[in-house]
């Protein structure tokens, strides 16, 4: 179904588009500082995976899950010559078993019902590659693959549905090539179910998306609709049907968007950056809003200190935000290290701590891509550590 269905978007009306192996490096011992109230985690281990060259080489990590075999992470690999989906002990994060996948970028991963996996990205490095989601069994064997035209530029975030089924948020593309929110519903064999894109004046970027308790999904992203100049991070609450149900806009002067979200009791929390509480563009600040049912903010507080050091993003995907039992924990990059943060369930810090850079080498930098509470009460923190001029390797940090 193709037409165009103007509805609210916070202060804003916008049009809405709709339509149809590898060894282990290492280990590295890491050291963090913890402030102020609570206790941090300790790390347990810290492992890279991939190659030590040659210069330029990149081994990513775009995402992991925790399974009942292990620690399982995706990503591309110039090691492995494709896409690699890595499985690693648990209790000391060694190589468990590695499959590559040649034709295959991938973006994000869940695992499945029957000890497999799901892996969504796209089928090629080319601009306006489709969207690609893959069944992989337990042994790491292709079950299925499927294509979908609505997201063009790969895959922010992938989620299992109460249904059985899945839902992937993206970025499309629409006739006058502006960026737009892309969502797919799919079967869990991966047919279609429905695709629907959301956008209007100027770009809207999807970042991440969770499901409602009615079968619906909340989005979350950002868009410059107010102009080239402004960017705002945008919810927008759609039905089971994908039909939009409401939309708001969060965020003042400058640069702010949504880049993850969770569901909490009666509404909403989502974890971006704000240049807004700055009196200039310089370094943003970590920003975490609650909003209410229908997208009203109830609080909001931002992180942008610790110990002289500022949070310079969220990382680079869209899973840095997890729900803990009385609380939220996120992940950032504090001066080119991984920053990890604990608040209560209105936002108050309870501690703060970074995590060393992965070598003693001086120019070396790491950035955080995905972070999950494990479920013997910890965290594992997913990125990737290197040199600019050298190469890029993933890296798994487990805290406890």
């Amino acid at each position: 179904m193709e037409g165009h269905e103007r509805f609210s978007v916070g202060r804003r009306a916008v049009l809405r588009a709709v339509g149809g192996g590898i060894t282990t490096l290492g280990i590295a011992p890491g050291i963090g500082v913890a402030r102020p109230e609570g206790s941090s985690p300790e790390i347990v281990w810290d492992r890279t995976y991939g190659s030590t060259g040659p210069a330029f080489s990149v081994d990513t990590v775009q995402d992991a899950v925790e399974t009942p075999a292990g620690y399982a992470f995706t990503g591309r690999s110039a090691a492995a010559g494709g896409g690699w989906l890595v499985l690693v002990d648990p209790a000391d994060g060694d190589v468990l078993s590695t499959w590559v996948y040649p034709d295959l970028y991938p973006d994000a991963l869940v695992a499945a019902d029957d000890g497999g996996y799901l892996v969504a990205g796209r089928a090629s490095n080319e601009f306006g590659a489709p969207a690609v989601a893959v069944g992989i069994d337990a042994d790491g064997e292709e079950l299925w693959r499927e294509f979908y035209g609505t997201t063009e530029l790969g895959v922010s975030e992938l989620i299992r549905t109460t249904d059985g089924g899945f839902a992937m948020i993206g970025v499309g593309v629409d006739a006058e090539e502006r960026l737009d929110f892309a969502l797919v519903k799919a079967a869990v064999d991966g047919t279609e179910e429905w695709s629907r894109t959301y956008g209007g004046e100027g770009s809207q970027v999807g970042r991440s998306l969770v499901e409602t308790t009615d079968g619906g999904f909340v989005l979350a992203g950002f868009t410059t609709s107010d102009g080239f100049d402004r960017q705002d991070a945008w919810l927008v609450r759609v039905d089971a049907e994908g039909e939009a149900v409401w939309s708001e806009t969060y965020g003042e002067r400058c640069t702010d968007e949504a880049s993850s979200i969770v569901r909490t009791d009666g509404g909403f929390v989502f974890l971006g950056t704000t240049r807004s509480s700055q009196t200039d563009r310089g370094d943003a600040d970590l920003w975490l809003v609650g909003v209410d049912a229908a997208g009203a903010e109830r609080w909001t507080g931002t992180y942008g200190d610790l110990d002289g050091t500022t949070f310079d993003n969220v990382g680079g995907h869209s899973g840095t935000l997890v729900a803990c039992e009385d609380g939220y924990a996120f992940i950032g990059s504090i001066d080119g290290r991984f920053g990890l943060g604990r608040v209560d369930g209105a936002g108050h810090t309870r501690w703060l701590r970074t995590i060393s850079k992965g070598s003693a080498e001086r120019f070396q930098s790491d950035h955080p891509t995905e972070l999950l509470a494990t479920s013997d009460g910890g965290y594992l923190l997913a990125g990737l550590t290197g040199i600019p001029s050298g190469a890029f390797n993933a890296r798994l940090v487990k805290l406890q």
